[in-house]
Formats: C-alpha cells, structure tokens, sequence
C-alpha cells in the first residue's frame, strides 16, 4: 500500500506536545505525522543551477559531470537546461539531443529552427533503484548542427529529485498514516506505519540535508603547468552552509574533483580556503580523469546573531600543476554529507 504525501506544508504547535498529556491529534500528532510525510516527500537539490556557458562547436558529446550523495527516497531526477544558438550560424534544423547518464543513457531530442532561439529543456530520469550512496551522475549534450561557424552556448545546468505523491509502505520509504493518529484512533506503538511508532519511526528516518552546496562542470578541462597555484575563477563563488542548531554559525560539507594530470603522470593539487578561514587540497596524480575525493570543511551557514541574520562564505578554488605536467580540471562538486 501507499499513503499520499500532503501538499502543504503543516506548521506543528509545539505547545501541544505535553509529556504525560492525552494525545490531542489536531495540532500535535496529526500535524506532526503529516509534516514528516511532507519532509520525506520532498526532493533535494543535487546540482543548483549554474552557468558553464560553454561554447558547443562540434558535434561530439559535451559530458558534465557531478558528484552527490542523495537522499533515499527518490524515484526520479528532473535535469533542466537552457542553450542559446548564435545569430551568425545557420540554424535550418538544429537537433539538440541529451542523455543522462552521458553517452549511455535514453536520448531525448528537442529542435531550434532559427539563429539567436532560446532552448529550455527538461529531462526526466527514472533510477532503477533507491539509493543514498555517493554517486557519480552526468548528462551529455549533442548539438547536431554545431559548428565552428555556427556555435550554441551552454547557458545554464541544475538537477533536483523529483518530489514524491506518495510513500510505499516499506522499509525503504517508512512512512505514516496521518488517520491513524486523528481522534479516537488508539494510541499504538508497535504496528508498522501507524499511530505513534509510525510518526516517530518516519521521522527517525528523514534525511532533511540541503544536498548540493556548489557545482561547477566543463567537458575540456581547465588546466595549469606552473607549481604556483592560480585561481580557477576570476569570482570567488558564494557558499552557505543549512543551519542545523540554533547557535551553530558553521556547517560541514565534502568535497570532490574530477581530475587528471597530462600524459606521464606527475603531481598537481586543486585546493580550497574560504572567508571563515578553512582550507583543504586534494592531490591529483593519475594521467586518467577521476573523481578524487577530499575530506570536510566547514563554512558559514546562517548567524542569528548578525543584523539580517544572512551570512555567505567565499570560496576561492586554486590549482597547480607540478611544473613540468598540467593538471587538468574537469569538475567541482561540494555537498552536504550528513546532518547528523
């Protein structure tokens, strides 16, 4: 069986919670059991959207990759992205085709007639299986009229799970039935998705991170000879870590590259510092791109304590070859681990 997911968003009474108080379901369990549904129900943000603005001049796959750590719940992943096609090509019937997981997976088509148009696409991926486990995900776009007299921009690239109608009763979704906690339902502890053992199991069971943190892709690698690191952007993007506790000023979040030497091997390093004074580098040593993975940092999340309460970490991202050999540089991904 399956219980819908409520649409709104409940806002629990904390006054009504009372130890050793009747159960007074409207406002208190009822609320509480829906608000769990509606907090599992939700999808999260893997890749947030952003602007690689590549330039597509050829018609072999453009592959942008991500590292992420899902949440478990979800069945599918929405990939939305935007392309412009130059007003100088020839744009007599130009196919864009996307696939995700690049190179492997299903194509979908969409088609631009005419130069300077504006294509906003949506892919729907369904996943075979539920899974939290880190994770390399990727989409891989085709333009099959690219050329280097008719080029099409990469404007913009974001991934959020798709929001869940419904919970299956399992041991994978765990959820709760909201009518088994209205008045005159009997208080139960031990009956699987019901009644108080079913609010409190759901809720010991919600994974509530804000996943993705920052992204950044490119299918051809920046990359940098000299040991001297330099920046990777001339902008130092901006972070904001979720704010688990009430005086918490930082949150912790990993990292990863994907990331290569050139031919012959050698050594290079991507490396972070932020604003709120933590620093960590990843070493790259392998002639073959993969994903190398760092360890965790913190940074700023929100401060009550501030005048508007909102405070932002910069993240200045540097790297360096050995000298000799580049490192290559292909992607960035940062996100939250854990909330525990």
């Amino acid at each position: 069986m399956s219980v819908p997911v409520q649409v709104r968003r409940p806002i629990v009474d904390d006054t009504r919670i009372l130890v050793g108080a009747p159960v007074a379901a409207p406002s208190q369990w009822s609320d509480i059991a829906a608000e769990a549904m509606w907090i599992k129900g939700k999808g999260a943000q893997l890749v947030p959207a952003f602007s690689p603005m590549t330039e597509i001049k050829t018609t072999a796959e453009r592959i942008y990759r991500f590292r992420v750590k899902p949440r478990l719940g979800a069945l599918q992943r929405i990939w939305t992205i935007a392309i412009t096609l130059d007003t100088g090509g020839t744009w007599a019937s130009t196919g864009v085709a996307v696939r995700v997981p690049a190179t492997t997976g299903p194509v979908q088509y969409a088609t631009a007639s005419y130069g300077g148009a504006f294509r906003q696409i949506r892919y729907v991926e369904n996943l075979a299986a539920q899974s939290a486990a880190q994770e390399d995900i990727s989409i891989g776009i085709v333009v099959d009229a690219a050329s280097v007299s008719a080029i099409a921009h990469l404007v913009s690239v974001a991934c959020f799970e798709q929001d869940r109608p419904a919970l299956v009763e399992n041991v994978t979704d765990l959820p709760v039935s909201p009518e088994t906690v209205r008045p005159g339902e009997p208080i139960g502890v031990d009956i699987d998705y019901t009644s108080l053992g079913g609010v409190l199991t759901t809720l010991g069971s919600m994974d509530a991170r804000r996943v993705g943190i920052f992204q950044w892709s490119t299918p051809s690698p920046v990359s940098r000879l000299s040991a001297t690191p330099a920046a990777i952007f001339d902008i130092a993007p901006f972070v904001q870590a979720p704010k688990i506790g009430i005086g918490d000023t930082t949150g912790t979040v990993r990292w990863a590259v994907y990331a290569a030497m050139s031919a012959g091997g050698g050594g290079g390093a991507v490396s972070l510092t932020t604003t709120s004074g933590a620093s960590d580098s990843i070493s790259v040593t392998s002639s073959t791109a993969a994903w190398i993975d760092g360890g965790t940092f913190a940074i700023y999340c929100d401060d009550f304590t501030a005048i508007d309460g909102k405070v932002n970490d910069a993240l200045a991202l540097t790297h360096n070859g050995d000298g000799t050999r580049s490192v290559q540089v292909y992607a960035i991904s940062i996100w939250v681990e854990s909330v525990a």
